[in-house]
């Protein structure tokens, strides 16, 4: 019979030679990271720069009075709509009217001696030099009477342009002295607004670019127009080139001296690559997105381009239908197994973990 202690120390050694001769088995693979995909889209878009502008009419003047007079007629009401050469004002005009009935008077005596007098000229009963004598009074009375007929239209006030017209300042009764205000005049269908473009654009810059401008006076709205002037050179203290863009106005929902937000379409794409923000990865100053291809997950350089709300245009490295990860980012490593869970609603993205 072997004694206990030995015994125990029997069994002991049996279990280190069973251990010694025996392997670990490896630990698990880790599971593939669950990721959410959605294709990189082609779509249209617009490289813009964002400006702040003023609108302005096309055409604007205040309206005054050539002449002092007292004031007989207004034929327009305030913030009405006139057309070019329609009578706004007339001041009394009896003194004129009769200045120019004289002068037709005398234009007329002057015209019936000298039609009596030329055919004596043939007959040798009057010399040339009478004959010049009455044509030449003929000229002065008709000079005269274009003067009298000037002053007689200069009592009337017409809209030089059709527009906009603002409120009168005058009244009927008033006497207006020469140059006194009767009331502001613009076209605003279309409006220009004016904005300065920084000089880093002036290799883009042309007539004919779209605009796009917003106020906070009409929220959600959008007036589109074209680039129709540009100054010929640069302000040397902004170093910015003055540009003027017109805006259909039809509604007359813009007025005059309006600050406005001016989008300068610099670039159009038509088929531009684009994924949205969330599947972008920043680091180190580089840009890059995440993709899964047979089962693992591929790291790609990408250039970014125009950045817009809540996506962002890919200028190379990435083509149109590529499946990039917007959720999951972190687990993923280049080449380490992936997987998708499903696909998500294509412009809608989740956001990073």
């Amino acid at each position: 019979m072997v004694p206990p202690m030995r015994s125990t120390a029997f069994l002991a050694v049996l279990v280190v030679l069973s251990a010694c001769g025996t392997a670990a088995p490896p630990p698990p693979a880790p599971p593939p990271a669950t990721v959410d995909v959605v294709p990189a889209a082609s779509a249209p878009v617009d490289r813009v720069v964002r400006l702040l502008g003023q609108s302005a009419p096309v055409d604007g003047v205040t309206l005054s009075s050539k002449s002092a007079g007292i004031v007989a007629e207004i034929s327009f009401a305030s913030g009405s709509e006139v057309q070019a050469g329609q009578v706004l004002l007339r001041l009394d005009s009896a003194r004129e009217q009769a200045l120019v009935r004289e002068a037709v008077g005398e234009r007329d005596k002057a015209a019936k001696e000298l039609d009596n007098r030329k055919p004596l000229l043939e007959r040798g009963l009057v010399s040339q030099d009478e004959i010049d004598r009455l044509a030449a009074e003929l000229a002065a009375k008709e000079g005269a009477l274009a003067v009298a007929e000037a002053a007689l239209a200069d009592r009337t006030v017409t809209a030089p342009f059709a527009g906009s017209i603002g409120i009168r300042r005058v009244s009927v009764g008033a006497h207006l002295t020469p140059g006194a205000i009767i009331a502001p005049l613009a076209r605003i269908d279309p409006l220009q607004v004016s904005f300065a473009v920084p000089e880093l654009y002036l290799s883009k810059l042309r007539t004919g670019l779209s605009v796009r401008a917003t106020t906070p006076a009409w929220p959600g709205r959008v007036f589109s127009g074209v680039v129709s002037a540009i100054d010929p050179g640069a302000d040397e203290a902004s170093r910015s080139i003055g540009t003027v863009a017109v805006l259909p106005n039809p509604d007359r929902a813009l007025k005059p001296g309006m600050a406005l937000t001016v989008e300068l379409v610099l670039e159009s794409i038509s088929e531009a690559v684009t994924v949205p923000e969330a599947a972008v990865v920043l680091q180190g100053g580089k840009a890059s997105v995440w993709t899964v291809a047979d089962g693992k997950a591929k790291r790609l350089d990408i250039t970014l381009g125009v950045r817009m709300p809540g996506s962002v245009q890919v200028a190379s490295g990435l083509s149109a239908g590529t499946p990039v990860v917007v959720q999951g980012l972190q687990a993923l490593r280049d080449g380490a197994p992936a997987q998708i869970r499903a696909p998500a609603a294509a412009g809608k993205p989740q956001g990073r973990p």
